[in-house]
C-alpha cells in the first residue's frame, strides 16, 4: 500500500479490466477516510441506540457507556458504523 492507502499493481497487469474495477472500487471505500471520517470515542457518555451498539452489559449507574469495545464511525455526520461498547444497568 502506498501512504495514501491505495495498493500498487504490477505494471503488466494494472490495465487489465477487472484490476481496473478492483481499484475503481478500493478508491470508493478510501474516499470517505481521506476526506475525513472521524472515529468516536464516548465513554461515560449516555447510551444512544441511535449511534452506539450494546454488546454487553454490566452493574452501574443505567444508560451510561462503561467501555468502548469497538470503534465506531462518522462521516458529514452520518454514521457510517456505530460504535460497541459495555453499558451500564442495575
Amino acid at each position: 500500500m502506498t501512504s495514501t492507502g491505495a495498493r500498487k499493481y504490477p505494471k503488466d497487469i494494472e490495465n487489465v479490466p477487472w484490476v481496473k474495477g478492483v481499484k475503481s472500487i478500493e478508491e470508493s471505500m478510501l474516499k470517505p477516510w481521506r476526506a475525513g471520517a472521524k472515529g468516536h470515542r464516548l465513554r461515560g457518555e449516555e447510551f444512544d441506540p441511535e449511534r452506539h451498539e450494546a454488546l454487553m452489559t454490566c452493574k452501574g449507574k443505567e444508560g451510561r457507556i462503561m467501555q468502548q469495545v469497538s470503534k465506531g464511525y462518522i462521516y458529514n455526520n452520518r454514521l457510517l458504523r456505530p460504535a460497541g461498547h459495555r453499558r451500564l444497568r442495575r
